[in-house]
């Protein structure tokens, strides 16, 4: 897994910004989340998703079988809501400007545009026959060209859906602190219940079944690689920086580092402020 940016070529910003160098604190790190291009271009053993689907009307394919202007934005969006799935969330989100489009076509190539809500710009060059798709990645104010990537997209299996990526890792659901508080009654109870929402980690307790946010916190950044290793970077509103990771040891517990080092991990560790998946 990539834990800094190299070149654009190594990582792709796709919805979500670069998070900048692991080890540089002082480093401008904008909102937002980054993609390790090879998450998104290593071939991956995949399980067709039904519960999300992109509809694609199959009278529109091409009597030769080759791939039409729309099944191809249809299978790029499923591709990318595969890879992140908080891409769909954002996509069909009033609170985030980002969008698919098909930017130009011919009978060799048809070329769909995805643009984040942070102006980067990420393209897929597709081949309508074989729907085999290159990627490249474009900042604007920041990159001078396109930066392409060396791997190949298999645009045809994403048709009827998203499919899950074996390893991956989601945030969805309730969270908890280890760390475990009274409350009035003397009954013990998490300090903190935990919910991961776009751009925001949401802090609060429970009333009833009810999820109360008592403060939210800022993602900073985002990384995350299909062998199931997932980081996450945010700063409170007093300015501390602290990371969350995916523990080796048990994919429903996020060990937690009052830093943006890794270096410094081993000094910073706090098992009462580490998270675990509620079930």
């Amino acid at each position: 897994m990539k834990k800094q940016i190299v070149t654009l070529s190594l990582m792709l910003a796709i919805t979500l910004t670069a998070c900048g160098n692991a080890n540089d604190n002082t480093a401008a790190i904008p909102e937002g989340m980054a993609l390790d291009i090879e998450e998104l271009t290593t071939g991956i053993e995949t399980v067709a998703d039904e519960d999300s689907v992109i509809d694609v009307n199959n009278s529109d394919e091409e009597e030769n079988g080759n791939l039409t202007r729309e099944q191809a934005l249809a299978a790029v969006k499923n591709y990318c809501y595969s890879v992140q799935p908080n891409i769909e969330k954002l996509d069909k989100s009033d609170k985030y400007d980002v969008y698919f489009e098909v930017e130009s076509y011919s009978d060799d190539e048809i070329v769909v545009l995805f643009t984040a809500n942070t102006g980067e710009e990420v393209r897929f060059y597709v081949d309508p026959v074989s729907g085999d798709a290159n990627i490249t990645a474009f900042i604007p104010g920041v990159s001078t060209q396109e930066e392409p990537s060396d791997e190949i997209i298999h645009l045809k299996k994403y048709l009827d859906g998203p499919v899950e990526l074996t390893g991956s890792v989601s945030l969805d659901g309730m969270w908890a602190t280890a760390s475990m508080v009274p409350d009035e009654n003397g009954d013990v109870h998490p300090e903190w219940y935990v919910e991961f929402e776009g751009y925001a980690i949401n802090y609060g307790h429970m009333e009833g079944d009810k999820f109360v946010v008592d403060h939210s916190d800022d993602v900073q950044c985002q990384m995350s690689d299909s062998d199931g290793n997932l980081f996450v970077q945010a700063e409170n509103a007093d300015g501390i920086q602290y990371t969350y990771r995916i523990s080796e040891d048990d994919k429903d517990v996020l060990e937690y580092y009052e830093t943006w080092n890794e270096d410094e991990y081993a000094d910073t560790y706090s098992g009462s402020a580490s998270l675990s998946r509620q079930k």
